[in-house]
Formats: C-alpha cells, sequence, structure tokens
C-alpha cells in the first residue's frame, strides 16, 4: 500500500469522524432547545416555601387537575392507584423539566414533591397512561 493511499485513508476517516462530532453536537443541540427547554417566564431559587398544594391519584384520575399557584408554593403528588404511574412534565413525549424533575416512578403511597419556581402554565401527565393529565399555572 502506497503512502498517498494510506494518507487518503486517513483523511477519509477523519473526515467521518468529524461529521459524526458535528452530527452529534447539532442533536444535543436541538434536543436542549427542543425537549427540554422550558416555557416559563421567570425561575427563581425559593428560600421560604409558601402554600402546599396536593394532587391525588386514584384509579378514577386526579382529584385536582388544574391547579393555580404562586411561586415559592410547593405541588405534592401522590400515588394512591395500585399502578406504577411515570409522572413527566410537559405533553406527552415533549416532556420539559420542572424543578430539576425530568420524569419520576410513582409507586402506590409514594410522592413527587416540587417548589414552584418557575411562573407561567404547565402540564404533567402520567407517561404509562397519557390520558391522566393535569396542569398547573404559577404567578409572581
Amino acid at each position: 500500500m502506497s503512502c498517498y493511499s494510506i494518507i487518503m485513508k486517513k483523511i477519509v476517516l477523519f473526515g467521518f469522524v468529524g461529521a459524526f462530532v458535528l452530527f452529534a453536537g447539532t442533536g444535543v443541540y436541538w434536543l436542549s432547545r427542543s425537549y427540554l427547554t422550558s416555557h416559563s417566564s421567570r425561575s427563581t431559587s425559593c428560600e421560604l416555601r409558601g402554600t402546599h398544594y396536593q394532587v391525588n391519584i386514584t384509579s378514577g384520575g386526579l382529584d385536582a387537575s388544574n391547579v393555580i399557584a404562586k411561586r415559592c408554593d410547593t405541588l405534592i403528588i401522590t400515588n394512591h392507584d395500585d399502578i406504577l404511574r411515570l409522572i413527566a412534565f410537559g405533553p406527552h413525549d415533549q416532556h420539559q423539566a420542572y424543578d430539576g424533575v425530568g420524569e419520576r416512578a410513582l409507586g402506590r403511597g409514594q410522592s413527587l414533591t416540587i417548589t414552584l419556581n418557575q411562573t407561567g402554565s404547565f402540564t404533567f401527565h402520567d407517561h404509562l397512561h397519557d390520558r391522566l393529565i393535569g396542569s398547573f399555572a404559577v404567578t409572581d
């Protein structure tokens, strides 16, 4: 094999590696902008907690499907059903993390507590049973 042939193979190999790195980087950027972005208008850390809002999941659905709260209140979602629930934020298949939570599995008796630190309107759902949908709005 000639020296020219070896050099050409290395150039082609590095070209493929470079294209892969560029494609992967673009994919990560797109996911971070499209899949994980929040539609909130303002996010803050909360030193003092406000009112606690409880949402219970039963075999019949949610006991409170729409919560209106203020920034720094907390939302507690508790599974009282016998089936596993996978709570996710945002529309089904377009999850958006809220308070650092992307998805959380809840068995019977388990709860998820989030601090409402982003203002705006948000939804949550059971990713495994997508008819279970709730929403919450957070104001200043």
